[in-house]
């Protein structure tokens, strides 16, 4: 209770909160206890926030050399699954996108996400908030330059994973996508910038393009989210079949 004066959060006493630190520390972890709700408020930067807040030390991105190892992981990881799904974004600059992105991936079991130079970043407080901390349960691969997007395509290539790009000005629906992934091991869907979408560069890298087909002339376009979750859901009832 706020009103109380005994130095107690609203949702437990500083005793309790420092007696669950004490059996959930390990040597090699420091957990630090917030003693107030104003204190609360400063890390978070909101006036409501959830029941626990977590610092953590974020780890170095591994290079593009150690990617071909990553995607094995995954598809070690992946054992018998029907059907390898990544997502692959390019320029992402929208953190609630982000953030939205991630919710939806790891509603879909996606097995892995790519971010390409350029995209925001994934452990901003808003990019995690919109992603429901999803950002923290989907294995990352994070690429420093444009031109390391050709080592992500060969390690596709040499595992037969294709890579389908979603963009408004293609010419073929999506329903492709569907019929696409049964012929290969998977799919990597490849979507651009929220404005510009896929630029050249990228989307030269692309074995396929596909638009999500559009029901009103009036609308000529959709949010990146919005489409990733309408190709995400075509590949989940095809998988279902």
């Amino acid at each position: 209770d706020d009103d109380d004066d005994d130095g107690a959060t609203s949702y437990q006493t500083h005793s309790e909160s420092e007696s669950r630190a004490k059996k959930q520390s390990k040597d090699s972890v420091k957990i630090c206890v917030v003693e107030s709700d104003e204190m609360a408020r400063k890390l978070y930067g909101y006036l409501h926030f959830q029941e626990s807040i977590s610092l953590c030390v974020r780890p170095k991105p591994a290079t593009i050399s150690n990617f071909p190892t990553w995607l094995r992981e995954r598809i070690l990881q992946a054992k018998k699954q029907k059907g390898l799904v990544f997502l692959m974004l390019n320029r992402v600059v929208k953190s609630e996108n982000l953030g939205t992105l991630f919710r939806m991936a790891l509603r879909y079991k996606v097995n892995g996400i790519i971010l390409g130079k350029g995209c925001t970043d994934p452990y901003y407080r808003r990019s995690l908030l919109e992603s429901r901390v999803a950002t923290l349960q989907i294995p990352l691969f994070f690429l420093k330059h444009d031109k390391d997007w050709n080592v992500v395509v060969r390690s596709f290539q040499d595992n037969d994973i294709i890579i389908a790009g979603l963009s408004p000005n293609a010419r073929l629906g999506c329903e492709l996508l569907v019929r696409e992934s049964k012929q290969h091991r998977g799919v990597g869907i490849l979507v651009g910038n929220e404005y510009d979408g896929l630029d050249d560069a990228v989307a030269k890298y692309a074995d396929v393009r596909l638009k999500i087909d559009m029901r009103a002339s009036a609308i000529d376009s959709l949010n990146v989210a919005v489409a990733v979750g309408i190709a995400l859901n075509k590949l989940a009832d095809a998988a279902a079949c």
